[in-house]
């Protein structure tokens, strides 16, 4: 009905759902986790650098969509947009670099507490 379809129409200006948003922090950090090596990777478990690598993510994620100040804020009409953004999502140069080089470095002896490369 014409009534149906408005209602559909008004719900689709909304922004996303709770669990709408849900899906996309999830995948966001799917992405963002195989991007820098895995949760067993340096890079991973570097803070510094992964949150500088799920920020951008993010960053790159408000940036496709006009005027919002939180992804929560992408309308409901462009959630399945917003993940292929996220599927899609490549680190700039600067960052790919620094999860390379983060990851090349062999993980020091914690236990000897000296570094025997």
């Amino acid at each position: 009905s014409t009534v149906k379809a408005e209602i559909e129409a008004l719900r689709d200006e909304l922004p996303l759902f709770p669990s709408e948003a849900d899906k996309i922090k999830n995948a966001v950090n799917k992405r963002v986790v195989f991007l820098l090596g895995g949760k067993e990777s340096n890079a991973y478990k570097d803070r510094s650098l992964s949150k500088k690598v799920f920020a951008n993510c993010y960053r790159n994620l408000k940036g496709n969509f006009e005027n919002i100040g939180k992804y929560t804020e992408i309308k409901r009409k462009h959630r399945h947009e917003a993940l292929r953004i996220v599927e899609r999502y490549e680190p700039p140069f600067f960052l790919a670099q620094q999860i390379e080089s983060v990851n090349a470095q062999r993980t020091l002896d914690l236990e000897g507490g000296a570094y025997h490369g």
